[in-house]
């Protein structure tokens, strides 16, 4: 059970779709401000197997599923590891996989505890140290995937599998689910991995945004899951391939969910198996693209500094770098 919780966890994509009439944005590579931009590799003394990042009070922190310290914090700019903590065990406060699910100012939400209906609230000071602040509990013990949570009121999560729904919770009431959005699906259960309509959920305070997955696509909702708008490519088109998941096509990899914009990675013109750049697009929770930029390397995991403008990324194959781009 846990290995298959581990994989969720891991594809961390989840599914929307709209009942409501839809408005739809067709761009094109004019209607964008495209530009190359370059960053540095900066090699890490420490060996990370990166499989989440947030970034807060000039602190940059890396969570690793498979280390035996799993959580580490590195000062901003210079990253310099501050602290690391967090192991591995049954215990209650023990980790299965850490997940960060909102990083604001200098507190830290984490889940993916031993007991996965906890939700724990931390207070990082400047060394780096984490204080617990608040705890929640949710009503069951399952993967919540792609959990994210805001303040001390909502959660937001993917359902995914078996269906295609995105669930919101009131933490104030123990986790209680007061809305869904649910997809259809349109692959039986055994081949759901393949659904068209899979992607991410990207949750802020301000809205959230679903980026499709096998779709060059990208809808915003509010908070309520109320459509504003689906912003879509006129060339994007859909490869599935459900007997060899390397031949299908792969938009949208990786996200991060600022106050300010959502910024969006995605594939350029590749299959999974051999892609070599990829392009950050950068949106406001309206829906209405700021501009795109091309970046010469695969990035799968990232945030953003949004005041001082820098993206801090890392490839699951280059574990010892982390790639950092000033926007």
């Amino acid at each position: 059970m846990i290995k298959h919780i581990y994989s969720f966890i891991l594809i961390g994509f989840v599914c929307i779709s709209c009942h409501q009439k839809q408005e739809k944005v067709t761009i094109t590579e004019k209607d964008t401000n495209k530009e190359y931009i370059h960053g540095e590799s900066i090699m890490l003394n420490e060996v990370i197997h990166p499989a989440r990042m947030a970034i807060g009070n000039n602190q940059l922190y890396i969570s690793c599923f498979s280390c035996d310290t799993m959580v580490y914090t590195y000062s901003l700019p210079d990253l310099n590891l501050l602290n690391s903590h967090g192991i591995k065990g049954n215990g209650p406060k023990d980790f299965m996989f850490p997940v960060f699910t909102q990083a604001f100012d200098n507190i830290v939400s984490m889940w993916g505890y031993a007991d996965l209906r906890r939700i724990q609230q931390y207070q990082v000071d400047t060394s780096g140290v984490f204080t617990e602040v608040a705890e929640f509990m949710l009503p069951e013990n399952k993967a919540y995937n792609q959990l994210s949570t805001l303040g001390d009121s909502l959660a937001f999560y993917n359902d995914f599998p078996p269906n295609l729904t995105l669930k919101k919770m009131d933490l104030k009431q123990g986790g209680k689910e007061i809305k869904e959005y649910q997809f259809k699906m349109d692959q039986e259960a055994g081949k759901s991995f393949f659904a068209k309509n899979k992607g991410d959920l990207c949750v802020s305070s301000k809205g959230l945004a679903y980026l499709y997955y096998y779709q060059d696509r990208i809808d915003f909702f509010d908070l309520d899951f109320n459509f504003i708008k689906s912003v879509s490519k006129q060339s994007g088109k859909t490869v599935i391939d459900t007997q060899n998941w390397q031949n299908s096509l792969i938009y949208y990899i990786a996200s991060y969910a600022g106050e300010k914009y959502l910024y969006a990675i995605k594939l350029v013109n590749r299959l999974n198996a051999n892609s070599k750049d990829c392009t950050l697009e950068i949106f406001d929770w309206n829906g209405t693209l700021i501009t795109s930029y091309s970046i010469k390397s695969v990035i799968d995991v990232f945030v953003v500094d949004e005041q001082n403008k820098l993206l801090y990324g890392m490839n699951r194959e280059w574990p010892d770098y982390i790639y950092k781009i000033q926007l």
